[in-house]
């Protein structure tokens, strides 16, 4: 069974591009459009993770936050912040209220993608990486092929 992730942002383009990236990376994605959507599905589904917005109608992302953590039987799920909020000292709030990781936008989906698999892999148990299949060196750029895709470093 495939691990559900709900997806959380006002921004009906955003919700599609990340759903659009991690249903390819096999996980069903949930969606929810404002805060108070976000945490009736959060407690219906129980999904595996969540991708939550800061800035949402009806409830904001840190109350959301608040309220899973405080919350015995939703505490332990995980929370990715992915929100136009740059600035340290949201980074520092989000993350001291209890996300797991915090990403800003503009944002690259493949790494969305990695990094929800990053901290499923923590909240697992499982810390094992993906395996990379081939490495190789093209003069200064490195190479690196995954399961399902591409990694390029210029070095």
């Amino acid at each position: 069974m495939a691990q559900r992730i709900l997806v959380v942002d006002d921004d009906r383009q955003i919700v599609r591009l990340v759903q659009s990236y991690l249903q390819q990376a096999g996980f069903t994605v949930l969606t929810a459009y404002d805060g108070e959507e976000a945490l009736h599905a959060i407690r219906r589904e129980k999904p595996d993770l969540v991708v939550l917005d800061l800035m949402l109608p009806k409830r904001d992302g840190l109350e959301i936050t608040r309220i899973v953590r405080g919350d015995d039987t939703l505490a332990v799920t995980p929370i990715l912040m992915l929100t136009a909020r740059v600035e340290d000292v949201d980074k520092l709030i989000g993350l001291e209220l209890g996300a797991d990781d915090y990403l800003t936008k503009p944002f690259n989906p493949p790494e969305v993608v990695a990094r929800v698999k990053a901290i499923l892999r923590r909240s697992s148990g499982t810390l094992k990486p993906a395996a990379i299949v081939q490495i190789r060196a093209c003069g200064s750029i490195w190479i690196g092929t995954l399961r399902r895709s591409t990694i390029a470093r210029s070095i």
